[in-house]
């Protein structure tokens, strides 16, 4: 079929295209029939697509429908600079030289066609010799060598992309648990303790400013008490600030009642005295607790609007990290699963062609059992299975503890105004978290 492709180019046309059409016709006539099939074999397998492994300085421009022309071209060049026609035992072993010194290029072309086509070429070619219908001629035994050399190479090729391949999904799973491990549980809960521990301590202040105003109260109204009821002795009701000097009974009461009336008052200036500073220090200690509770409700707020900030940022963010590297690895797996359908089938084919390669070494009454064991040969794929990893189940990353945040309706009932100190210690004025307040817009500039 080649000699007939190769006699029916006209010779305008290949004098355009390489300008060696007398040479490689004569090429072609000095080759064997044998060596035409593994020749056709090879070419069929490396297709068009030589020209990408072909060097443009040894092989020259490829167009399309000429590729396998140059190659020829390139593989025949040897055999016609200065041999004549006559000198057939030259020209055989240039055409061997040339055919083996090719195999690289055969190689990388064969990559990006497969091995099947090289695989029914050889199973026709084994039936062939097997049938007696076809001698191998050492040129052809070189191929066949060159072929093997280049499945073995092909082999090793197979297992180090597998092992890429699992490189790759493994490195999918690790960008997936890096999310996990980007996401600072460790700050969140610190926040969330720092959180909860300023609130006790709010609400406890709290509950001493209630016990410190019942002491205040308490302390002032007895003090009020005591002074709006002074219990003066009976004798002031009746006692004459200007008495009769002759009169010793009326000189005498005055007396009297002057000395009840100083104890009574030293007695009382002095409760008075006592009750008034058990009051006022009362007061003093309550106004002091008000402040201090003021000062650590500012700081519970800070603290858990801190919280719901690392909390609602981590989870927004852990959730997107999640979505893209799950995504990403589910495209990974997908991309590898092909792949290595591909290597597997390569891997078969490959066997399959060492075992119709080895059909060849056998002797003549080896050979016909040997090939009836290739074509039921079970060919053992797993080395080249990929693990594949499952998404690790996420992290539990709820907002519900931040639902509900200071100076909102829902979280001053629940933190503030159901507590049993709240109407005896009433908080001071909240303080809306800074992430959750809109800047206001700048105002444009005055015209001139």
């Amino acid at each position: 079929v080649w000699l007939r492709w190769f006699q029916s180019w006209p010779d305008p046309t290949l004098s355009t295209r390489t300008g060696r059409l007398p040479s490689i016709r004569a090429a072609m006539v000095g080759l064997s029939r044998s060596a035409l099939v593994v020749l056709g074999a090879l070419l069929t397998t490396v297709g068009l697509d030589v020209c990408a492994a072909a060097p443009a300085a040894r092989l020259g421009p490829c167009g399309a429908g000429s590729c396998a022309e140059t190659l020829l071209l390139a593989v025949k060049t040897t055999v016609t600079k200065g041999v004549g026609p006559g000198d057939e035992s030259e020209r055989v072993r240039l055409e061997r030289t040339a055919l083996v010194d090719s195999a690289p290029k055969f190689e990388k072309v064969r990559d990006n066609v497969g091995s099947q086509h090289m695989l029914g070429a050889l199973q026709k070619l084994a039936v062939a010799v097997v049938n007696g219908t076809e001698q191998l001629t050492d040129m052809q035994r070189e191929i066949l060598q060159g072929i093997r050399e280049g499945m073995e190479r092909m082999v090793d090729a197979t297992f180090t992309d597998h092992n890429e391949s699992q490189a790759e999904v493994d490195r999918a799973r690790d960008a997936l648990a890096e999310c996990d491990d980007d996401l600072d549980n460790v700050t969140i809960e610190e926040k969330a303790r720092a959180s909860r521990s300023k609130e006790a301590s709010h609400s406890d202040c709290r509950a001493a400013q209630k016990s410190l105003k019942a002491l205040r109260d308490k302390d002032c109204r007895t003090y009020h008490k005591s002074a709006t009821n002074q219990g003066m002795p009976d004798c002031m009701k009746t006692y004459d600030p200007k008495p009769d000097i002759e009169d010793d009974y009326a000189m005498h009461s005055m007396h009297t009642c002057l000395s009840d009336i100083s104890a009574w008052a030293s007695q009382l200036n002095s409760s008075l005295s006592e009750e008034r500073d058990d009051c006022h220090g009362a007061a003093k200690l309550h106004d002091r607790k008000i402040l201090e509770c003021n000062e650590l409700q500012a700081a519970y707020e800070t603290a858990f609007c801190s919280y719901h900030e690392g909390l609602t940022g981590g989870c927004s963010s852990y959730i997107s990290c999640r979505s893209s590297k799950t995504a990403s690895q589910r495209r990974v797996h997908a991309g590898v699963q092909v792949a290595e359908a591909g290597r597997k089938t390569e891997y078969e084919a490959a066997a399959r062609i060492d075992c119709l390669l080895k059909v060849f070494d056998a002797s003549a009454t080896e050979q016909p059992e040997r090939l009836q064991g290739c074509a039921s040969i079970h060919v053992n794929t797993s080395a080249l299975d990929i693990v594949y990893h499952a998404p690790t189940p996420a992290l539990d990353c709820t907002t519900d503890p931040v639902a509900t945040y200071p100076c909102d309706d829902q979280w001053l009932n629940r933190s503030y105004k159901t507590k049993a100190w709240y109407m005896e210690a009433p908080t001071a004025a909240c303080t809306v978290c800074a992430h959750l307040t809109t800047p206001a817009p700048t105002p444009a500039p005055t015209p001139a």
